[in-house]
Protein backbone atom coordinates (compact mmCIF):
# COMPACT_ATOMS: atom_id res chain seq x y z
CA UNK A 1 0.00 0.00 0.00
CA UNK A 2 1.29 3.37 -1.14
CA UNK A 3 2.34 6.27 1.87
CA UNK A 4 -0.10 8.57 2.03
CA UNK A 5 0.73 12.17 0.13
CA UNK A 6 -1.36 13.98 2.85
CA UNK A 7 -1.84 13.98 6.44
CA UNK A 8 -4.19 16.10 8.41
CA UNK A 9 -4.29 15.85 12.21
CA UNK A 10 -7.20 16.72 14.39
CA UNK A 11 -6.37 17.06 18.26
CA UNK A 12 -9.49 15.15 19.33
CA UNK A 13 -7.63 12.09 20.30
CA UNK A 14 -10.03 11.87 23.61
CA UNK A 15 -13.06 11.82 21.91
CA UNK A 16 -13.40 9.27 19.75
CA UNK A 17 -17.02 10.39 18.48
CA UNK A 18 -15.78 13.55 17.57
CA UNK A 19 -12.59 12.39 15.78
CA UNK A 20 -14.66 9.64 13.59
CA UNK A 21 -17.24 11.72 12.75
CA UNK A 22 -14.26 15.12 11.60
CA UNK A 23 -12.59 11.80 9.64
CA UNK A 24 -15.47 10.87 8.34
CA UNK A 25 -16.21 14.62 6.92
CA UNK A 26 -12.44 14.77 5.93
CA UNK A 27 -12.48 11.61 3.66
CA UNK A 28 -15.68 12.51 2.30
CA UNK A 29 -14.34 15.70 0.65
CA UNK A 30 -11.15 13.98 -0.39
CA UNK A 31 -13.20 10.93 -2.13
CA UNK A 32 -12.06 12.21 -5.50
CA UNK A 33 -8.54 13.25 -4.43
CA UNK A 34 -6.13 11.22 -6.73
CA UNK A 35 -3.85 11.09 -3.63
CA UNK A 36 -3.88 8.93 -0.43
CA UNK A 37 -4.99 11.13 2.31
CA UNK A 38 -4.73 9.68 6.40
CA UNK A 39 -6.77 11.38 9.18
CA UNK A 40 -5.07 11.44 12.67
CA UNK A 41 -6.99 12.05 15.44
CA UNK A 42 -3.78 12.36 18.10
CA UNK A 43 -2.17 15.58 19.99
CA UNK A 44 -0.01 17.83 17.50
CA UNK A 45 3.31 16.33 18.45
CA UNK A 46 2.33 13.15 18.18
CA UNK A 47 0.55 13.39 15.50
CA UNK A 48 3.15 15.08 13.17
CA UNK A 49 5.84 12.23 14.25
CA UNK A 50 3.38 9.70 13.21
CA UNK A 51 2.58 11.64 9.84
CA UNK A 52 3.70 9.67 6.74
CA UNK A 53 2.12 11.89 4.45
CA UNK A 54 4.55 14.41 2.19
CA UNK A 55 2.47 17.33 3.75
CA UNK A 56 0.94 17.73 7.16
CA UNK A 57 -1.55 19.89 8.08
CA UNK A 58 -2.54 20.59 11.53
CA UNK A 59 -6.40 21.60 12.07
CA UNK A 60 -8.79 22.53 14.75
CA UNK A 61 -11.03 19.87 15.87
CA UNK A 62 -14.16 22.15 14.69
CA UNK A 63 -12.42 22.00 10.97
CA UNK A 64 -13.38 25.81 11.35
CA UNK A 65 -11.71 26.32 8.06
CA UNK A 66 -13.02 25.01 4.75
CA UNK A 67 -10.96 21.99 3.49
CA UNK A 68 -10.84 23.65 0.24
CA UNK A 69 -8.51 25.92 1.81
CA UNK A 70 -6.34 22.88 2.22
CA UNK A 71 -6.10 22.24 -1.19
CA UNK A 72 -4.91 25.61 -1.64
CA UNK A 73 -2.19 25.30 0.70
CA UNK A 74 -1.16 22.27 -1.76
CA UNK A 75 -0.44 24.17 -4.89
CA UNK A 76 1.49 26.15 -3.11
CA UNK A 77 3.51 23.75 -1.53
CA UNK A 78 3.67 22.25 -5.17
CA UNK A 79 4.78 25.58 -6.37
CA UNK A 80 7.02 26.65 -4.45
CA UNK A 81 10.11 25.71 -2.14
CA UNK A 82 7.97 26.95 1.32
CA UNK A 83 8.37 25.20 4.46
CA UNK A 84 5.49 26.07 6.71
CA UNK A 85 2.01 28.25 5.46
CA UNK A 86 -0.23 29.57 8.22
CA UNK A 87 -3.61 30.16 7.96
CA UNK A 88 -3.92 34.08 8.57
CA UNK A 89 -7.68 34.94 9.98
CA UNK A 90 -6.22 38.80 9.75
CA UNK A 91 -5.04 39.11 6.46
CA UNK A 92 -6.64 41.39 4.14
CA UNK A 93 -8.47 38.98 2.34
CA UNK A 94 -9.13 36.42 5.01
CA UNK A 95 -13.18 36.06 5.19
CA UNK A 96 -14.59 35.66 9.05
CA UNK A 97 -18.36 34.21 9.01
CA UNK A 98 -20.30 34.45 12.38
CA UNK A 99 -18.03 37.38 13.97
CA UNK A 100 -16.62 36.63 17.47
CA UNK A 101 -18.07 38.44 20.32
CA UNK A 102 -16.23 41.18 22.39
CA UNK A 103 -15.08 38.41 24.88
CA UNK A 104 -13.85 36.09 22.21
CA UNK A 105 -12.01 39.04 20.14
CA UNK A 106 -10.08 40.59 23.09
CA UNK A 107 -9.18 37.28 24.70
CA UNK A 108 -7.47 35.90 21.24
CA UNK A 109 -6.17 39.68 21.18
CA UNK A 110 -4.43 39.06 24.31
CA UNK A 111 -2.84 35.97 23.47
CA UNK A 112 -1.69 37.22 20.42
CA UNK A 113 -0.14 40.40 21.61
CA UNK A 114 1.41 38.19 24.79
CA UNK A 115 2.72 35.56 22.00
CA UNK A 116 4.37 38.11 19.65
CA UNK A 117 5.90 40.09 22.80
CA UNK A 118 7.59 37.02 23.96
CA UNK A 119 8.69 35.85 21.07
CA UNK A 120 9.03 38.78 18.67
CA UNK A 121 6.92 36.83 15.97
CA UNK A 122 6.11 38.97 12.81
CA UNK A 123 2.96 36.64 12.28
CA UNK A 124 -0.37 38.42 12.89
CA UNK A 125 -1.94 34.86 13.95
CA UNK A 126 0.26 32.63 15.55
CA UNK A 127 -3.03 30.67 16.83
CA UNK A 128 -3.73 30.24 13.60
CA UNK A 129 -7.11 27.57 12.49
CA UNK A 130 -4.77 25.90 9.78
CA UNK A 131 -1.29 25.17 9.87
CA UNK A 132 0.75 23.21 6.82
CA UNK A 133 3.91 21.94 7.43
CA UNK A 134 6.18 20.19 4.60
CA UNK A 135 7.43 17.08 6.30
CA UNK A 136 10.92 16.74 4.82
CA UNK A 137 11.40 20.36 6.94
CA UNK A 138 10.04 19.19 10.26
CA UNK A 139 13.04 16.63 11.48
CA UNK A 140 15.40 19.11 12.48
CA UNK A 141 12.98 21.82 13.27
CA UNK A 142 11.24 19.15 15.96
CA UNK A 143 14.51 17.90 17.25
CA UNK A 144 13.93 19.19 20.74
CA UNK A 145 10.83 20.47 21.04
CA UNK A 146 9.99 21.12 24.51
CA UNK A 147 6.00 22.41 24.03
CA UNK A 148 4.34 22.82 27.32
CA UNK A 149 0.82 20.69 26.52
CA UNK A 150 1.37 18.71 23.46
CA UNK A 151 -2.25 17.87 23.71
CA UNK A 152 -2.65 21.86 22.84
CA UNK A 153 -2.21 22.22 19.12
CA UNK A 154 -2.36 26.07 19.12
CA UNK A 155 0.77 25.68 21.93
CA UNK A 156 2.83 23.64 19.28
CA UNK A 157 1.98 25.84 16.19
CA UNK A 158 3.58 28.99 18.65
CA UNK A 159 7.01 26.83 19.15
CA UNK A 160 6.84 25.27 15.75
CA UNK A 161 6.55 29.34 13.93
CA UNK A 162 9.35 30.46 16.69
CA UNK A 163 11.64 27.04 15.55
CA UNK A 164 11.11 28.31 11.88
CA UNK A 165 12.15 31.72 12.20
CA UNK A 166 15.46 31.19 14.08
CA UNK A 167 15.86 28.41 11.28
CA UNK A 168 15.29 30.90 8.44
CA UNK A 169 12.55 28.36 7.26
CA UNK A 170 10.48 30.29 4.52
CA UNK A 171 7.03 30.85 5.95
CA UNK A 172 4.45 31.96 4.00
CA UNK A 173 0.57 33.21 5.24
CA UNK A 174 -2.44 32.92 3.67
CA UNK A 175 -6.13 34.03 3.68
CA UNK A 176 -8.58 31.77 5.06
CA UNK A 177 -12.23 31.46 5.36
CA UNK A 178 -12.44 31.08 8.90
CA UNK A 179 -16.15 30.28 10.47
CA UNK A 180 -15.98 31.26 14.12
CA UNK A 181 -18.13 27.88 15.53
CA UNK A 182 -17.62 29.62 19.14
CA UNK A 183 -15.46 26.59 20.48
CA UNK A 184 -14.51 26.97 24.39
CA UNK A 185 -10.98 28.15 24.10
CA UNK A 186 -9.34 27.70 28.15
CA UNK A 187 -8.19 31.51 27.94
CA UNK A 188 -6.61 31.21 31.30
CA UNK A 189 -4.54 27.61 30.77
CA UNK A 190 -3.59 29.00 27.06
CA UNK A 191 -2.15 32.43 28.88
CA UNK A 192 -0.67 29.84 31.36
CA UNK A 193 1.00 27.61 28.70
CA UNK A 194 2.26 30.40 27.35
CA UNK A 195 3.85 32.14 30.43
CA UNK A 196 5.55 28.83 31.20
CA UNK A 197 7.00 28.12 27.79
CA UNK A 198 10.45 28.83 27.51
CA UNK A 199 11.36 32.03 26.13
CA UNK A 200 14.43 30.72 23.85
CA UNK A 201 14.50 27.62 22.11
CA UNK A 202 17.36 26.45 21.75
Amino acid sequence: MSEPYLSIILPVHKDFAVFKSAEQNILSFFQSFPDKVEVLGLDAITGIEKAKGEFIFLIDKEISVPLVDVLVFLSEFRDSDTDIIIGDRYAVQSKIFHRRTYREKTMNEILNWTIKKKYRLPFQDPLCPLLGLRHASMKKLLSGVRVVNPSNSSMLSVEILVRAVKLNYKVKTFPVRWINKHSKLDFMKTLWNLVLMPKDFQ
